[in-house]
Order: C-alpha cells, then sequence, then structure tokens
C-alpha cells in the first residue's frame, strides 16, 4: 500500500506498507560438527515459513527554496523498518524462543543521498550514505547461537565534469569510512553470556578515476 506526493518537478513525498509471506524461504545454518571446533555451513528452507511487514517513508527535496545558492542541489532520504518472523515451533534451535528474525533481513535500513547537478556547468556530484542495523548471517542450530552481521554504516562520493562536448572525467570514491564487517555470536559462559567477535572482514576503501568519450 503505497501513497505518493509530487509537490514539485523531481520531488517526491511516499509512504508505503507492505507486508511479504515467504513459504520455506532458504537460509544459511550452522552445522555443529564433532571433529572441528569450527562450524561449517550449509543452507535449509525454514519449513515453518515466514513474514515480513514494515513501513518505508521517502522524500526527494530540491534545496532551491532554502537560498538561490542551493538551486542545483537535492535531497533523497529513504527509510524502511522491517519486522520479520519465522516460526520456530516444533524445530531444534539455540534458544527457548518461538521466533526470530529472517536471516538476512536488517530491522532497519537508511539511505540518505545530496546530490549536485549543473547541466550549464556539465558538473554533477553526489554524496551518498547507507545505514543497516544488525542482521541474522547464519542461523543458530544445536546449541550454537545466531551468527549476527553487525550494522555498519557505508560513505560513497562520486563528480563528473564534462568538457570539449564529449568528454567526461569522474572520480568516485567507495566505502570513505572503511568501517569492517564484523561477526558476533553470543556464548553462555559460567551461566554469562558472552558476545564474541567470531570473523572481521576489511573492506578497505576504494578509488576510481575513468575518463570517456561519447560518441
Amino acid at each position: 500500500l503505497r501513497y505518493e506526493l509530487f509537490p514539485e518537478g523531481g520531488e517526491i513525498a511516499s509512504l508505503s506498507l507492505f507486508y511479504k509471506h515467504f513459504d520455506q524461504p532458504i537460509e544459511k545454518i550452522i552445522v555443529p560438527t564433532l571433529t572441528s571446533a569450527i562450524p561449517s555451513y550449509t543452507f535449509a528452507n525454514a519449513t515453518n515459513g515466514a513474514d515480513n511487514y514494515g513501513i518505508e517513508i521517502e522524500v526527494r527535496k530540491k534545496l532551491g527554496f532554502i537560498s538561490n545558492y542551493l538551486n542545483y542541489f537535492t535531497l533523497n532520504a529513504n527509510v524502511t523498518l522491517v519486522n520479520s518472523q519465522v516460526n520456530l515451533e516444533g524445530l531444534q534451535n539455540a534458544s527457548s524462543e518461538q521466533t526470530r528474525r529472517l536471516q538476512g533481513q536488517s530491522p532497519y535500513t537508511v539511505n540518505i543521498g545530496m546530490y549536485y547537478d549543473n547541466y550549464d556547468l556539465g558538473l554533477n556530484a553526489n554524496l551518498l550514505m547507507n545505514i543497516y542495523g544488525d542482521k541474522i548471517s547464519e542461523v543458530g542450530k544445536s546449541g550454537f547461537s545466531d551468527v549476527l552481521e553487525n550494522g555498519r554504516d557505508v560513505l560513497d562520493f562520486s563528480i563528473s565534469k564534462t568538457f570539449l562536448n564529449k568528454f567526461e572525467a569522474k572520480f568516485t570514491a567507495r566505502d570513505i569510512l572503511n568501517q569492517d564487517i564484523k561477526y558476533t555470536q553470543d556464548f553462555t559462559l559460567n551461566n554469562q553470556t558472552i558476545t564474541k567477535t567470531v570473523r572481521t572482514i576489511s573492506t578497505g576503501t576504494y578509488y576510481g578515476f575513468t575518463l570517456g568519450y561519447k560518441f
């Protein structure tokens, strides 16, 4: 269910409500082994099904109404809140809970973008931020807790300039914040719950420069 408003050309304000039912969704799960302290992983169906429902809000607004200096700037923001539930009744799992989130589904996602577009100068630039919350990376089973991929912030920037009518130069920087992708898992020791980092991935920041010719 979606409601949209278009205040001006190139602008939008929208509100969406959604519901999805999954019949036996495929999930990545932990497979404990007796011969190794490190578990392996496989894929299996959540036989009792799963449900996703939530709300999405999107706003895209030109900023010229604030000042003439901002005539070429546009702000875009998108927020999605999702409640996902997998039915665990009658299944073997690491906790006594009867429901959990769907594997791979973040409870929230935020995208914010600032765009600059000047056709007369042939200049275009954008700054994009993506934020998401913790999500289940691998489903716990047979005494193993779920492995969570911790939420992180991703910041990208790009700028391009056309010249001599048909040439375009573009500079791109991706994942400027360079936050590690961290996976954590809860363990019980002496009746206390301890959260440990099970693996970390360093992605690094990507820089690129391209020169193109249009014909």
